[in-house]
């Protein structure tokens, strides 16, 4: 009689306890459920998306900065800086993605031989900046003793001079630091990390020309194949890997392309990636400019001539 009702009240006892399991394991469901609704209509969609990563309003302006400029700024003057920052952060996210997914597509690095080979260009480019730059400042200070210039132009001189001396105040430093083994090993470092970028960029875009074709422009980062770039962008928004929900911030995204540049036709462009540009000489890239057609239009920033190119190109 004993053994029967213990195994009644084991029973009893075992059909609750798995009924309050069931319970709760319902409860726990509705609760993650209630939860997940209330998060996702509280959450706002993102901005834009690039290659499945989504871009959200908080990560192209923070809260911070935006209070800061609200303090300082007329409404007009914010609302520009906060249209400014927002797409230039945007801009930066996209290309950064795109560039990175197209390298790694394609393969691209910079090799030992090219990077050294870069450094020593920029060494010597260095060297010959600092001999003028002595040069123009021996000129100033001779200038600045003369009583026949005026005032305007004696300002101008002596800012002119004050930039050079500047200059050379860093480059005192710079050399004090090498002294040291240290400070020579993390120079050479620093040396060829921007090498490194430099032959990368440089690489990226003749794969882009060779693919795309297209015009090039003047850039004070060098030339630079624009038409190859928005056919990019354009590709990876025809895959979807690129979506950007807010028509004003895809205008800005886009509007690299509708600025006024220098351009150099398809032929130019062809001589510009036919061989590094560190690794020609002065005498190279003026015949390659005297050889090759070009055509001008209003240039981003200070109009330029293509006689005054060779010796920014052989930088």
């Amino acid at each position: 009689m004993m053994r029967s009702t213990q195994g009644r009240l084991f029973r009893v006892c075992r059909r609750a306890c798995f009924a309050a399991l069931a319970c709760a394991s319902v409860l726990g469901s509705v609760r993650e459920a209630v939860s997940a609704d209330v998060l996702g209509a509280g959450a706002p969609p993102p901005l834009a998306e690039v290659l499945g990563r989504a871009i959200y309003e908080d990560e192209l302006v923070s809260a911070k900065a935006v209070a800061k400029q609200k303090a300082k700024l007329a409404p007009e003057a914010f609302d520009a800086w906060f249209a400014r920052a927002r797409s230039e952060k945007l801009q930066a996210l996209v290309w950064s993605a795109v560039f990175d997914d197209y390298i790694g597509a394609k393969g691209i690095e910079a090799t030992p031989q090219e990077i050294e080979s870069y450094r020593a260009k920029a060494s010597g480019f260095l060297k010959e900046t600092r001999v003028r730059r002595e040069r123009d400042r021996e000129a100033l200070l001779s200038e600045l003793t003369s009583t026949a210039i005026d005032q305007a132009r004696r300002a101008e001189a002596r800012a002119q001079l004050d930039a050079l001396d500047t200059m050379r105040e860093h480059d005192a430093r710079a050399e004090q630091e090498r002294r040291r083994p240290e400070g020579e090993k993390k120079w050479q470092a620093r040396e060829r990390r921007a090498a490194e970028e430099r032959v990368r960029k440089w690489k990226v875009d003749r794969e882009l020309f060779r693919e795309f074709g297209g015009r090039i422009v003047f850039r004070k980062s060098g030339w630079e194949p624009i038409d190859a770039y928005r056919k990019l962008l354009d590709r990876y928004e025809e895959r979807k890997a690129l979506v950007v929900r807010e028509p004003d911030l895809r205008d800005a995204l886009f509007s690299h392309f509708t600025r006024r540049f220098l351009y150099a036709d398809s032929k130019k462009a062809a001589y510009y990636f036919e061989k590094p540009y560190w690794e020609r000489s002065p005498e190279e890239i003026q015949t390659g400019l005297t050889e090759t057609t070009s055509r001008y239009e209003e240039a981003d920033g200070p109009s330029m001539h293509w006689d005054q190119l060779p010796a920014r190109l052989s930088r």
